[in-house]
């Protein structure tokens, strides 16, 4: 009877020490919350594992996945505009649905992902491990930061500025004005057409594009860097001869080189 009294307890002790694992455990699991965004047009996102923006066609919103105890913190500025996001480099998935952004900053981001049709004004990536474009964004100045990597199919944009060994590498550009700016051993790959109203490389950065479309471009090139382009009518121009343009097309070129002279070889390839 002693022994079957002493079973029976181990029996419920142990039970409980069942439930109690299994209430841990539900604690542990990953929630998703949801925020209404309202009045909010800059979102500021910093040290998440991975970023979400879609377009919206209802109430813009955002949401995340983590542990209860991993959760990011949100806050807001006193008029409202700006959403602040910080996390704590935990598994956390953070959801964007809106339009008409005017300011989107992704900051020690491993994976970015951007949905087909959405709007924003400005974008500027800061150590982001991989950004990747599905369909066509609108945006009139993307900036790259901080060895920031960037993938995409087309993007209406006016202004790309990649800066701190920053690579870019899109289809197709569709802007009636586009200005590049490359700093500090940036790549940019342009593999479709692109409206370049000028583009300028400093600091061992490299360009290659397949078709400059604009009847009359500015490509310069400055301290060790490269460009490969095919071109229509582009006006080259640079200032030191420890950088090379190649060109393939009929351009009219302009070269003034202060620091002595410098060739321009004919190519039939714009790649790396």
């Amino acid at each position: 009877m002693h022994k079957a009294i002493k079973l029976t307890a181990l029996i419920g002790f142990s039970g409980l020490l069942g439930a109690c694992a299994q209430a841990h455990k539900a604690s542990n699991m990953p929630v998703k919350k949801t925020v209404p965004l309202n009045q909010v047009n800059e979102i500021v996102v910093t040290d998440v594992t991975q970023v979400t923006v879609q377009k919206t066609k209802s109430h813009p919103q955002i949401s995340f996945i983590t542990r209860p105890e991993q959760a990011p913190d949100m806050r807001l500025s006193s008029d409202h505009h700006r959403l602040t996001i910080e996390g704590n480099s935990a598994s956390t998935h953070i959801t964007i649905q809106a339009s008409g952004l005017t300011l989107l900053s992704v900051n020690d981001v491993n994976h970015l992902s951007v949905g087909q049709g959405l709007r924003i004004k400005s974008m500027a990536l800061n150590d982001v491990a991989q950004t990747r474009i599905r369909g066509t964004v609108y945006l009139d100045r993307l900036s790259l930061y901080n060895q920031s990597h960037l993938n995409a199919y087309a993007i209406w944009l006016k202004q790309l500025s990649l800066y701190d060994q920053s690579t870019a590498n899109i289809n197709t550009l569709s802007a009636k004005e586009f200005n590049l700016d490359m700093h500090g051993q940036t790549q940019a790959v342009i593999s479709g057409h692109a409206n370049v109203m000028q583009a300028t490389l400093l600091n061992n950065s490299k360009l290659a594009a397949k078709r400059f479309y604009t009847q009359r471009a500015f490509v310069k090139a400055f301290g060790h860097s490269f460009a490969r382009v095919s071109v229509r009518k582009t006006l080259f121009s640079f200032n030191e001869p420890t950088s090379v343009i190649e060109y393939y097309g009929t351009p009219k070129v302009y070269r003034r080189a202060l620091n002595g002279s410098a060739t321009l070889p004919m190519s039939k390839e714009a790649s790396f």
